[in-house]
């Protein structure tokens, strides 16, 4: 019996330094979000303070890079332009759809890439939500002008380049397995090993 209740005991500390790490873990991926954010949006409110639109340029890199200020009311190349519901729209259903996927992976070391990706993406999709629902466009400023790319700003760093690693360790380092782990199918176990999800539960009952 002494043994069967030290199990338990143990089994709670366990239970209670996890938690404490998801709560950390949570505060620390807010943290995170909220400094992007505010890198974003203070980038872009110097820009609007001294900078009129379309018409100030700077150069950073000779004639190659330059901050030059324009209202975007849709996405990269111009793409939806004028369509702010329907762009808000997309960005509460990408929300909704981190959010699923957050909670299939959260917290599991194979998955930490991910995570860390996901943050950069809500961060810079708030930035420029705000910008949408404030303004009613975005503000762009950063513009690669040797090679004609979009105008984009930081909120867009943050977006493009984490789904650009994403797709890339989909398709040299994740498995068929962990992709089932992203879309719930599946659960990674302690021991490396995946299972149903379905079938996981049932036994847990």
């Amino acid at each position: 019996m002494k043994h069967i209740g030290r199990i338990r005991i143990k089994k709670k500390e366990v239970n209670f330094r996890s938690k404490q790490k998801k709560i950390l873990s949570i505060i620390l991926a807010l943290v995170s979000i909220g400094l992007i954010v505010l890198a974003d949006q203070y980038s872009k409110y110097v820009v609007i303070q001294n900078m009129t639109p379309y018409v100030d340029e700077i150069d950073v890199i000779g004639d190659y890079f330059v901050i030059y200020h324009i209202w975007n009311t849709g996405t990269a190349w111009g793409l939806f332009a004028d369509r702010i519901p329907l762009l808000l729209v997309i960005t509460v259903i990408v929300f909704l759809l981190l959010t699923y996927v957050f909670k299939n992976i959260a917290f599991q070391k194979r998955y930490r890439a991910i995570r860390y990706c996901m943050i950069m993406i809500v961060g810079g999709a708030i930035g420029n939500l705000i910008d949408r629902v404030r303004l009613g466009h975005v503000t762009d400023f950063l513009y690669a002008k040797v090679i004609n790319f979009p105008i984009f700003n930081v909120a867009d760093i943050f977006v493009t380049l984490p789904v650009i690693l994403l797709v890339i360790l989909m398709i040299f380092y994740y498995t068929g397995d962990d992709f089932d782990v992203v879309i719930g199918e599946k659960v990674l176990l302690e021991d490396g090993t995946y299972k149903d999800k379905k079938e996981k539960k049932s036994q847990d009952n």
